[in-house]
């Protein structure tokens, strides 16, 4: 039985980049800082997370890095540590930089999405019941434009991106929890033909090398901000 120290979860925010298909909305400012309803979207993310029961959330940041910092540490009381991502190459790059948490876990968020803050809740009590290796999932009607997940029950099998035949209609989330594991296999990742490190490559090597991974059926709204589009449809729909 693991003890409390090796259950207790870590929480990071990927909140390097700049959002190039935001168009001239992030020209001089990190697309987490962009305002949803009079509030940057970093805070809506924060909030969820702390909610979930972080005390402590580690960020990664590049661009308009001193914006994000002073936002975070003016508005919230919690401890924040920021890890610079120097060169821009990839989501499996900036969760490597996370491996000297002082955890055996660690959930990791993108910066540019607001999940229900209920369903995230319940994906952490989900892990607090039966920790393991996760992948918030959802299921979809069209899984060809996204990374499928295949499965067997909640374990899965392998993750295809746009798959021409895909093997289920549930698709990866982009909130993942991660064992300290993960770290043998970040740091030996090849480039993808974009030339970035792609965490998904991560995760199927760790799965390959016979690692538990579930996933966690997320069934809330959710507000994804890609293009400038997205606000003005966010704020029409959103419930959030």
């Amino acid at each position: 039985m693991p003890n409390r120290k090796q259950m207790r979860l870590s929480f990071a925010i990927l909140a390097a980049g700049r959002g190039t298909r935001m168009n001239n909305l992030t020209h001089q400012k990190n697309k987490c800082m962009l305002k949803f309803n009079g509030k940057p979207i970093i805070g809506y993310i924060a909030e969820t997370l702390i909610s979930a029961g972080a005390d402590e959330i580690n960020v990664i940041v590049h661009h308009s890095k001193t914006e994000i910092i002073d936002y975070l540490t003016n508005n919230f009381s919690i401890k924040f540590n920021f890890i610079e991502q120097e060169e821009l190459q990839g989501t499996g790059q900036a969760v490597d930089l996370l491996r000297d948490i002082n955890s055996n876990y660690v959930l990791v968020t993108v910066g540019d999405t607001i999940f229900d803050t209920t369903q995230i809740k319940k994906f952490v009590q989900e892990f607090n019941k039966n920790p393991a290796n996760y992948i918030l999932s959802t299921r979809v009607e069209n899984p060809k434009k996204w990374g499928v997940l295949e499965v067997e029950g909640t374990k899965i099998l392998s993750i295809i991106e746009k798959p021409e035949n895909p093997p289920s209609n549930l698709i990866n989330f982009g909130m993942y929890i991660f064992n300290k594991s993960i770290f043998e296999f970040t740091n030996k990742l090849q480039k993808s033909p974009k030339g970035e490190y792609w965490i998904t490559d991560a995760i199927q090597a760790s799965i390959n090398a016979g690692n538990d991974f579930r996933h966690f059926i997320y069934e809330g709204e959710v507000l994804d901000f890609t293009y400038p589009e997205d606000f003005e449809k966010n704020v029409r729909n959103s419930r959030i």
